[in-house]
């Protein structure tokens, strides 16, 4: 009898062994675990692209790549963490141009105008703060040159030299203008606007002195004041820079 019980209670061991070992190795995740962690993470990034502007003035301190920020916050309106810290991708900051004012009491009415409705003077611009990662204008300039339709500049708006990539129905212009060494490439994605010609524009590889790099889209008209609007998002970035990047 007491060989029966110590042998039951062996068996009764081992099986507990056997289950504790079982559940120490958890089981590979099933299409619908897989399914449904993308679209939690799909959530969250959509949640971290939704606009939410403050009036409020207290410093963010957060850090993207390997730069560092401490920046009032109605001049935030995304990010991947409100709590500061290390941020995923990037973040988005609004001003106003040309006063580069944020959102605030006297400010809060232009921000949330509907575009035709927008008073002169009243043109809030978002632009996204980017890590350091990436070649120089210059060597993004030189790197798609071989595609262009002809390696002679056509002559630009504003004084830019102008190039163009793609067909007709899907044409891209460069813009590139050098001033003081300073090269500053922006392109332009050309569609039909109700039969008028229109297009994104956008700076390429935009980079502070500090490193970071920022993007944003621009209306045609304002490539006769780019270059000052560039610097002072430039310089407001690099106000609120704590710890500078090494630019690789």
């Amino acid at each position: 009898m007491k060989a029966t019980r110590l042998s039951t209670a062996i068996v009764g061991i081992a099986i507990a062994a056997i289950e504790i070992g079982a559940s120490s190795t958890p089981s590979p995740p099933t299409a619908a675990d897989r399914a449904a962690t993308g679209r939690a993470e799909m959530s969250k990034a959509f949640i971290s692209l939704r606009p939410r502007p403050s009036a409020d003035t207290y410093p963010v301190e957060f850090s993207i790549g390997k730069i560092s920020y401490r920046m009032p916050r109605n001049y935030l309106t995304t990010m991947a963490n409100w709590n500061g810290g290390p941020q995923e991708g990037f973040a988005t900051i609004t001003v106003n141009l040309p006063d580069m004012k944020p959102f605030s009491a006297d400010t809060q009415a232009c921000f949330q105008a509907k575009p035709l409705d927008r008073p002169p003077g009243c043109e809030p611009l978002a632009f996204r703060l980017y890590n350091t990662n990436g070649t120089s204008a210059d060597q993004a300039f030189t790197n798609m040159s071989g595609s262009f339709h002809s390696q002679a500049p056509m002559e630009g708006p504003s004084g830019f030299e102008k190039y163009e990539i793609g067909p007709d129905n899907a044409r891209i212009e460069y813009y590139r203008k050098v001033e003081n060494g300073t090269t500053r490439v922006y392109s332009c994605q050309i569609f039909d606007n109700h039969g008028q010609r229109d297009g994104l524009r956008r700076p390429v590889n935009d980079r502070t002195a500090t490193g970071a790099f920022i993007g944003y889209f621009f209306n045609l008209r304002h490539l006769s004041d780019i270059f000052q609007i560039d610097a002072d998002l430039r310089k407001l970035v690099e106000s609120g820079t704590v710890s500078p990047g090494d630019g690789n």
